[in-house]
């Protein structure tokens, strides 16, 4: 398989790729860095043999495995919470709105669930440490 930069499969940058990833449940995390380390490469090794692509194997991105990813990460439509249900949340739980939305902006990106329909819960580096020393 040629090499080919990531512009020209119309990539933006490895961003992009991370939020499709993301999107789909294969990038555990929210924090979209660009960063090129051992959590987008096992996300990227994780995408490829779910999907029966060959590169995965080795953190290779072709043409295939963007295609793959792009028309995967269309058909998800990330769950999110109506003006309606920030509303009802509030009520029953006697919270102000805008820390609803505050919560959700900070700590999800705004999206109340992930493409499983589970809620993201974020890794907490620095709770780790503290408690296990």
């Amino acid at each position: 398989m040629e090499n080919t930069h990531l512009s020209d499969l119309g990539i933006a940058s490895l961003k992009d790729i991370q939020s499709k990833l993301a999107k789909l449940g294969y990038y555990p995390y929210k924090v979209i860095d660009g960063i090129n380390g051992y959590i987008t490469e096992n996300a990227v090794k994780n995408f490829a043999k779910d999907h029966w692509l060959n590169t995965y194997k080795h953190f290779i991105i072709g043409n295939s495995f963007y295609s793959s990813l792009k028309e995967e990460s269309s058909k998800v439509n990330t769950a999110e919470l109506s003006d309606y249900d920030i509303e009802n949340i509030a009520n029953k739980f006697r919270l102000n709105e805008h820390h609803i939305r505050a919560l959700l902006s900070v700590e999800s990106s705004g999206e109340a669930f992930w493409s499983n329909g589970k809620p993201p819960i974020l890794f907490e580096a620095h709770q780790l440490y503290k408690n296990t020393n």
